[in-house]
């Protein structure tokens, strides 16, 4: 069996049990669900990452229902243990450690999803309805999907940095603000990389929150990404809406 909820990375069907694979399957169809309703709620729904948000609210019901070490969903002790396991990624829990790797790929991801504008955003209205539009209007996705690769060295073995939840939100929030500030490369890239290394802190501060004492997997990343992409949507808002 499996010592903990925590082995995400472990392929469910080897265990050879059916009812486990049939109660990830209720858990996929309630995500689904759990999606469909929070886009449906008033402001929120349309500013925030859905996904993101039932990550976190599916991994809170998996430690009230199935955690036996505790079910207890917050955290009081923050510190870390690298010895014990206390910890959600051991080579990636220091404060300097988390800042550092949360900068380097903030700024990459920012410039990045700036480039992209710059480069398709001019000739917007040549590219559209073509393969290139999908990429403009979505440029904070293609950090992300690079950065949600660089997991499987992790699934492997490797302590590899784990970055998807500062790419994304970092060129999201250098990509809404590009046209707000005059198309201005430099602040955008300046306000993508703030996004992305609070993302990356905060991630670590939710893995001490929620991840540290249990032995479910209540997902650090998913924590901030919501949380982040609600930040920078709901402030293009309220900006656009004092411009007007």
């Amino acid at each position: 069996m499996i010592a903990s909820g925590r082995e995400i990375s472990l392929p469910l069907a080897g265990l050879n049990a059916p009812d486990v694979l049939l109660v990830g399957g209720i858990f996929g169809v309630m995500g689904y669900i759990i999606v469909e309703f929070t886009k449906r709620i008033p402001v929120l729904g349309s500013n925030t990452d859905n996904i993101a948000l039932t990550v976190l609210i599916l991994g809170i019901l998996v430690r009230v229902i199935f955690g036996v070490k505790n079910k207890k969903v917050f955290n009081t002790d923050f510190r870390v243990d690298k010895k014990t396991g206390r910890c959600w990624l051991p080579f990636q829990s220091t404060i300097p450690q988390v800042f550092i790797i949360s900068l380097s790929s903030a700024i990459l991801a920012a410039s990045m999803a700036v480039a992209i504008h710059f480069n398709l955003g001019t000739n917007e209205g040549d590219i559209e309805g073509s393969s290139w539009s999908i990429l403009l209007y979505n440029v904070h996705i293609l950090p992300f999907a690079i950065s949600a690769l660089c997991i499987f060295f992790v699934a492997m073995g490797y302590k590899f940095p784990v970055t998807h939840h500062v790419t994304i939100t970092s060129a999201l929030a250098a990509w809404m603000f590009y046209p707000i500030v005059g198309h201005h490369i430099y602040f955008a890239v300046f306000l993508g990389t703030v996004m992305g290394v609070f993302s990356g802190l905060m991630c670590e501060f939710f893995a001490r929150l929620f991840y540290i004492d249990g032995d479910t997997h209540i997902d650090p990343p998913a924590s901030i990404i919501w949380i982040s992409t609600t930040i920078t949507l709901m402030s293009v808002k309220l900006i656009e809406g004092v411009a007007l």
